[in-house]
C-alpha cells in the first residue's frame, strides 16, 4: 500500500471529529491524531462545505478526513448520487484528500457498484469506511469485500448500530479479524472506560465525537482539556506491559 502524505504511522490514533475551525484547534491542541470533518450531526453528519475545508486545512497540520454524505441515511436516490459526486469534486477542489463515506443496497449489503465508483474517484487518496459497515447483514461478508486492493483502509465500527456497548460482544469476536492495509477504528458512544479492554483486544484507532465536548452536545465546541484526558490514557496504554 502507498504511502500518502495525509496519513501517518502512529502505535495508536486519536480521531475526533470536527465541525468547524475551533473545532480543529482545538482537537489538534488536545493531542489527536486525525480529525474527521464533517457538518449536520443532527443528520449524524453531512458533507461538510468545502469553504470549511478550505480553513481546517490552513489552520491546522493534522490528517483530515472529511465526510462524503449528501443526505440522510445510507441508501442514495439517484439526485442524490449526482450530487455525491458533484461535492467529491468540490471537496478535492477545496484541499481535501481522504474521506469518509459508506452506502448500503436496500437489501442491507454493500452498495459495491457505488463503492467502486468512489474509489476510483477518491484516488489518490483514501476513505474510512463509516457506521454504514454496523447496518450491513453480513458483516464478514462485508469486510472481505473490503479488502484490498481498493483504498478503503479504515473501518468505522461501534460492533452495532446502537452503540459501543451494545456492540460489546461483537466488538471482541472481531478483534481478530484481520486484513493487510485495513484497520477497525473504535467508535459511536465510544466512553474513557472502555478503552482499556478495547486495547487489550488489540484496537488501536479510536474515535470520538461527543465525548470531546462540553456536556456531550453536539452544540458545543470541542473543548482541548477533554480531548487531552483521551490523549493521555492512549499515551498510558501504549506505555503499559500487557
Amino acid at each position: 500500500m502507498m504511502c500518502d502524505s495525509n496519513r501517518v504511522q502512529e502505535s495508536f490514533a486519536l480521531e475526533v471529529i470536527a465541525l468547524s475551525v475551533d473545532d480543529a484547534l482545538a482537537a489538534a491542541g488536545g493531542g489527536a491524531t486525525r480529525l474527521e470533518l464533517t457538518a449536520t450531526m443532527e443528520a449524524d453528519g453531512l458533507t461538510p462545505d468545502p469553504e470549511t475545508v478550505r480553513a481546517v486545512r490552513r489552520a491546522v497540520d493534522l490528517p483530515l478526513r472529511v465526510m462524503l454524505r449528501p443526505a440522510t441515511g445510507f441508501i442514495l436516490k439517484p439526485s442524490a448520487t449526482v450530487l455525491l459526486f458533484e461535492q467529491l469534486a468540490a471537496l478535492k477542489d477545496a484541499g481535501a484528500q481522504d474521506f469518509v463515506l459508506g452506502f448500503l443496497t436496500i437489501e442491507g449489503m454493500l452498495d459495491l457498484s457505488l463503492l467502486q465508483r468512489l474509489d476510483r474517484a477518491v484516488a489518490p487518496g483514501w476513505w474510512t469506511l463509516h457506521r454504514a459497515f454496523d447496518a450491513v447483514q453480513d458483516g464478514w461478508q462485508a469486510w472481505q469485500h473490503l479488502s484490498p486492493p481498493n483504498r478503503c483502509d479504515l473501518i468505522l465500527t461501534a460492533g452495532s448500530s446502537l452503540g459501543v456497548d451494545a456492540g460489546w460482544g461483537t466488538l471482541q469476536k472481531r478483534a481478530n479479524w484481520a486484513s493487510p492495509g485495513k484497520s477497525w477504528v473504535i467508535g459511536g458512544g465510544l466512553r474513557e472506560e472502555h478503552l482499556s479492554a478495547l486495547w487489550r483486544w488489540g484496537y488501536r484507532q479510536f474515535h470520538v465525537g461527543r465525548a470531546a465536548r462540553r456536556d456531550g452536545q453536539w452544540s458545543s465546541h470541542v473543548e482541548q482539556q477533554l480531548v487531552r484526558v483521551w490523549r493521555d490514557h492512549l499515551d498510558d496504554l501504549a506505555q503499559t506491559r500487557w
